[in-house]
């Protein structure tokens, strides 16, 4: 299940990607991480 959150805070990343989208995902990995614990 880590694997799955890291990709999603590490696409958060990208060069690319706007803030609003960083942002985005790396809540998404978050809120993956709360359901988790």
């Amino acid at each position: 299940m880590f694997h799955i959150i890291n990709v999603y805070t590490k696409a958060a990343q990208f060069p690319r990607l706007t803030a609003e989208s960083g942002y985005r995902l790396q809540r998404v990995g978050g809120m993956i991480l709360g359901m988790v614990n």
